[in-house]
Protein backbone atom coordinates (compact mmCIF):
# COMPACT_ATOMS: atom_id res chain seq x y z
CA UNK A 1 0.00 0.00 0.00
CA UNK A 2 2.83 2.39 0.82
CA UNK A 3 4.43 1.70 -2.57
CA UNK A 4 1.22 2.61 -4.41
CA UNK A 5 0.94 5.78 -2.34
CA UNK A 6 4.54 6.70 -3.22
CA UNK A 7 3.89 6.08 -6.96
CA UNK A 8 0.78 8.25 -6.73
CA UNK A 9 2.75 11.06 -5.08
CA UNK A 10 5.47 10.86 -7.77
CA UNK A 11 2.87 11.05 -10.56
CA UNK A 12 1.16 13.96 -8.84
CA UNK A 13 4.48 15.79 -8.53
CA UNK A 14 5.29 15.17 -12.21
CA UNK A 15 1.89 16.54 -13.26
CA UNK A 16 2.43 19.63 -11.15
CA UNK A 17 5.91 20.07 -12.61
CA UNK A 18 4.62 19.83 -16.19
CA UNK A 19 1.79 22.26 -15.45
CA UNK A 20 4.18 24.81 -13.98
CA UNK A 21 6.47 24.49 -17.00
CA UNK A 22 3.58 24.95 -19.44
CA UNK A 23 2.28 28.04 -17.66
CA UNK A 24 5.77 29.53 -17.28
CA UNK A 25 6.52 28.99 -20.97
CA UNK A 26 3.26 30.63 -22.01
CA UNK A 27 3.79 33.63 -19.73
CA UNK A 28 7.36 34.15 -20.93
CA UNK A 29 6.33 33.94 -24.59
CA UNK A 30 3.49 36.40 -24.00
CA UNK A 31 5.78 38.85 -22.19
CA UNK A 32 8.31 38.60 -25.03
CA UNK A 33 5.55 39.33 -27.55
CA UNK A 34 4.38 42.38 -25.59
CA UNK A 35 7.93 43.67 -25.24
CA UNK A 36 8.53 43.26 -28.97
CA UNK A 37 5.37 45.17 -29.90
CA UNK A 38 6.15 47.88 -27.35
CA UNK A 39 9.61 48.32 -28.84
CA UNK A 40 8.20 48.49 -32.37
CA UNK A 41 5.60 51.08 -31.39
CA UNK A 42 7.73 53.45 -29.32
CA UNK A 43 11.15 53.29 -30.99
CA UNK A 44 11.15 55.57 -34.03
CA UNK A 45 14.14 53.87 -35.65
CA UNK A 46 12.09 50.78 -36.51
CA UNK A 47 9.47 52.62 -38.57
CA UNK A 48 11.94 53.10 -41.40
CA UNK A 49 12.78 49.41 -41.47
CA UNK A 50 9.18 48.22 -41.34
CA UNK A 51 7.75 50.67 -43.87
CA UNK A 52 10.75 50.68 -46.20
CA UNK A 53 10.87 49.10 -49.65
CA UNK A 54 11.63 45.37 -49.74
CA UNK A 55 12.65 43.53 -52.87
CA UNK A 56 10.62 40.66 -54.29
CA UNK A 57 13.40 38.20 -53.43
CA UNK A 58 13.27 39.08 -49.76
CA UNK A 59 9.48 38.82 -49.77
CA UNK A 60 9.71 35.38 -51.37
CA UNK A 61 12.29 34.31 -48.76
CA UNK A 62 10.00 35.55 -45.98
CA UNK A 63 7.10 33.62 -47.48
CA UNK A 64 9.16 30.41 -47.57
CA UNK A 65 10.35 30.88 -43.99
CA UNK A 66 6.85 31.59 -42.68
CA UNK A 67 5.49 28.53 -44.50
CA UNK A 68 8.19 26.32 -42.98
CA UNK A 69 7.49 27.79 -39.54
CA UNK A 70 3.78 27.09 -39.77
CA UNK A 71 4.30 23.57 -41.09
CA UNK A 72 6.73 22.79 -38.27
CA UNK A 73 4.09 23.80 -35.70
CA UNK A 74 1.29 21.62 -37.09
CA UNK A 75 2.26 18.62 -34.95
CA UNK A 76 2.40 20.66 -31.74
CA UNK A 77 -0.95 22.31 -32.39
CA UNK A 78 -2.64 19.00 -33.19
CA UNK A 79 -1.14 17.44 -30.03
CA UNK A 80 -2.57 20.31 -27.98
CA UNK A 81 -5.98 19.89 -29.60
CA UNK A 82 -5.91 16.15 -28.88
CA UNK A 83 -5.07 16.88 -25.23
CA UNK A 84 -7.97 19.29 -24.98
CA UNK A 85 -10.36 16.82 -26.62
CA UNK A 86 -9.21 13.96 -24.37
CA UNK A 87 -9.69 16.13 -21.30
CA UNK A 88 -13.22 17.09 -22.33
CA UNK A 89 -14.20 13.49 -23.14
CA UNK A 90 -12.55 11.95 -20.05
CA UNK A 91 -12.95 14.61 -17.37
CA UNK A 92 -13.59 11.95 -14.73
CA UNK A 93 -9.95 10.78 -15.03
CA UNK A 94 -8.55 14.11 -13.79
CA UNK A 95 -8.58 15.72 -10.37
CA UNK A 96 -8.82 19.14 -12.02
CA UNK A 97 -9.84 18.80 -15.67
CA UNK A 98 -9.62 22.56 -16.21
CA UNK A 99 -5.85 22.54 -15.62
CA UNK A 100 -5.39 19.58 -17.95
CA UNK A 101 -7.43 21.34 -20.64
CA UNK A 102 -5.47 24.56 -20.09
CA UNK A 103 -2.19 22.68 -20.54
CA UNK A 104 -3.32 21.52 -23.95
CA UNK A 105 -4.57 24.99 -24.83
CA UNK A 106 -1.35 26.72 -23.87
Amino acid sequence: MAKQQRIYEIKKQKRLNITVHVILTFVLQFVLLIMTFKELMYNCEYSQVIIGYVSIYIMFARFICSTILHLSLVDEVSAGLEMMKYTLNHAYKFETPAIAWLSGFL
